[in-house]
Parts: structure tokens; sequence; C-alpha cells
């Protein structure tokens, strides 16, 4: 979360800017019969306080993929704060480097040659079953 509060920090000008002017049109909701369930980040909350802080390493992470996989994966109240999890342990595990406000203890030097990435939930879920398959694997 520090990267995104620096960021909304640094851009909410130009993102005031971006919207100055712009009309709304309210369009009429379409109704679901489909109701999730609430949220409910408490059972999350404590696996992201030990692996996702301001300093991190790549076995931590992986724990917490593999802890956070079975609850994003099920229709739970704490489905949607795992999924959000899970991505954010995916993508902070491809990256190999200590970068912003965060520190990898196993990776702690800036990589001057980073590149953009991208992440979507399709590859975020694939990577954390492949992570999950071979802690598998190395348990039996």
């Amino acid at each position: 979360a520090s990267n995104s509060l620096t960021e909304a920090a640094v851009t909410a000008s130009w993102v005031a800017e971006s919207v100055a002017g712009t009309s709304y049109t309210r369009r009429p909701r379409r109704c679901s019969t489909f109701v999730p369930p609430r949220p409910d980040a408490s059972v999350v909350r404590p696996i992201v306080s030990a692996a996702l802080g301001i300093i991190r390493d790549g076995e931590a992470m992986r724990e917490a993929v593999a802890t956070l996989l079975p609850i994003a994966a099920n229709s739970v109240a704490a489905s949607g704060p795992a999924l959000v999890s899970l991505m954010i342990a995916a993508a902070a595990l491809r990256r190999e480097e200590s970068r912003g406000a965060h520190c990898r203890s196993d990776f702690p030097l800036h990589d001057a040659n980073v590149r953009p990435s991208r992440l979507t939930l399709h590859s975020a879920m694939r990577a954390a079953a492949a992570l999950d398959c071979r802690a598998t694997i190395r348990s039996t």
C-alpha cells in the first residue's frame, strides 16, 4: 500500500485536472440475482501483514500464495481480499529486486534495467497454481 499511497499523493492533481469539467451521466443500474458475500479481510490481514509488508522475502511470499490460493478460489467472504492479496504477492514474486518503498531481503539491489510489466488476474492465478504445485511436489 505504501507505493499506492505515494502514487496517489503525487498524481492527485493530475487526476483532478483530467476529470475537471467532464460531465457525469447516471446510468440505470442492472440488478443481479447473485449477491456475493460481504468481503471480510480478517482472515487475510495477518497473512498480508506477515509476508507483504515493506520488507519482503521470496519464501514468505510463496507461503502466503500457498495459503491465499484456496481462499481466493472459493466463494467465501474472504475470497475477494484473498484474490487481491494473491495478485500483490504474485507481482512481488516476479520482481526480483528492491524498488520503491519495498525491499526484498533476498534481492536487496535495485535493477537499473527493469522494464514495465503487466499482471492479469488469469496470469496471477496461473502463477499461484504453479507455485502451489511445486510446493506439493517438494513436500512428497
